[in-house]
């Protein structure tokens, strides 16, 4: 993107698009802010070369897949990627699916979350990082539920996922699976292994802190709870701050 220059990048909407999705996934929120500017005069092109449907609908994955503007934005940009994505057989419709869930999920709607999170873990198109996102959170989803056999399974694939695909320079797809997991132990009353297991998915997250915001939200959810859990005040304290100071903004 560097060696096509700015000029350039933001003549080609699928130039364009690019640069929006590297902006997201490196968490460059202003540069992000300034592609999606560029396109909203060409959100009616398409399709691109990726198969995605539109730019609209490029414009929609993004926002719903990392959730910078909050729960509402996702959830909107969530909402009408699965409305423009309608063919199975893409990556994006795995991707909009699983956007779907997890929006639904954050805004608290457990039955909704589920059917989009599922078809995301078995479409057969969908990307590693998408299928390990969909069953980490379809965990979290049943764990809430009381199905914690099932979270655990879900969880315990996710994890396999992470090391089959070698998902290890990803930290925003590998600490959910961490999170899940720990959840998981914690449901089992393994509550040192669920700390542990939660400690090294937050240290992957403070590694790349600026790459979207919901995994560690999740993350210091679930690890605020076991550290109450565990008698360990001034941890969770410390959780909870941290968690409150990136929530204020929503």
């Amino acid at each position: 993107l560097r060696a096509l220059g700015s000029d350039t990048v933001s003549k080609h909407p699928a130039a364009a698009v690019a640069a929006a999705w590297m902006a997201a996934v490196t968490g460059d929120q202003e540069a992000l802010a300034r592609h999606l500017d560029e396109l909203g005069p060409v959100l009616d092109h398409g399709p691109l070369p990726d198969r995605t449907h539109s730019v609209e609908s490029a414009v929609s994955l993004i926002q719903g897949m990392y959730g910078y503007g909050g729960p509402i934005e996702m959830m909107a940009g969530a909402r009408r990627s699965v409305e423009l994505e309608t063919d199975a057989r893409t990556t994006q419709y795995s991707m909009a699916q699983r956007n779907l869930g997890h929006a639904a999920y954050v805004l608290g709607d457990l039955a909704a979350a589920v059917p989009p999170l599922t078809k995301a873990v078995h479409s057969e198109a969908a990307l590693p990082m998408v299928r390990l996102f969909a069953l980490s959170e379809n965990s979290l989803v049943h764990a809430e539920l009381g199905q914690h056999e099932l979270s655990r399974e879900m969880a315990e694939r996710a994890m396999e996922i992470a090391a089959e695909r070698e998902l290890y320079a990803m930290p925003q797809a590998r600490s959910l699976a961490f999170t899940a997991l720990g959840q998981a132990q914690a449901a089992a009353g393994k509550l040192g292994d669920a700390l542990t297991t939660l400690e090294q998915g937050r240290a992957l997250r403070r590694k790349f802190p600026s790459i979207g915001p919901w995994p560690s939200i999740h993350n210091l959810l679930v690890m605020s709870r076991v550290a109450v859990e565990v008698g360990d005040v001034v941890l969770a304290q410390e959780l909870l701050d941290d968690l409150a100071l990136r929530l204020d903004r929503y």
